[in-house]
């Protein structure tokens, strides 16, 4: 009975463990997604300011 009882304990500790580390990792896969995304907007930034500054310098 006490084997049970320490199977069952074990059980819900291994499960709970599981679903934290599931969660853990869809959340950096989230973050490494969102940093992808703020990369990209900021490659158009950036190009966005070559070309203002070309024309600055074309005015010059």
């Amino acid at each position: 009975m006490e084997a049970v009882a320490a199977g069952m304990s074990f059980l819900f500790i291994a499960l709970g463990l599981y679903f934290v580390i599931k969660k853990a990792v869809s959340e950096g896969i989230n973050s490494s997604q969102e940093i992808k995304k703020l990369r990209s907007e900021l490659r158009m930034l950036h190009k966005e300011l070559k070309k203002d500054g070309n024309k600055i310098d074309k005015k010059i």
